[in-house]
């Protein structure tokens, strides 16, 4: 895919897909952590497609489907939703970086789960040495 028209989609689906970051309420904002999530932007698409693209060659040869569809936004923002044996060449692009959109959106979500953990587990040694006291 061209850099340009890679550039182009990822533009696209920051505009027109929605990611909902379900645990942000989850945040450690009681430890002063008051951080605010990004907006999702067309550089959180291209960082995501990128790191797929190197990773996926561990994966040649492996067929892995979700649900078996992917998801593809048309040029007028309409979502369609495409089983994996009716994917036409034409529809590869936009599926490939609706993936990287929907991983990034995964990777988010990941990371703010990590970071709550982590502040149970500081929450525990506070409330611990706060007890030994």
């Amino acid at each position: 895919m061209e850099e340009n028209r890679l550039a182009e989609l990822a533009e696209h689906y920051a505009k027109h897909m929605i990611t909902d970051f379900s645990v942000s309420s989850r945040t450690d904002t009681a430890l002063d952590v008051d951080e605010e999530l990004p907006p999702f932007n067309v550089v959180d698409v291209l960082e995501a497609h990128a790191t797929l693209v190197e990773s996926s060659t561990e994966f040649d040869g492996r067929i892995i489907e979700v649900n078996n569809y992917v998801d593809v936004i048309r040029d007028d923002g309409a979502e369609a939703m495409i089983p994996m044996d009716r994917v036409a060449a034409e529809d590869i692009d936009t599926a490939q970086v609706s993936l990287a959109a929907q991983f990034h959106a995964l990777y988010a979500e990941a990371h703010l789960i990590m970071r709550t953990f982590a502040g149970l587990d500081r929450i525990r040694q506070a409330l611990a040495d706060e007890a030994a006291k």
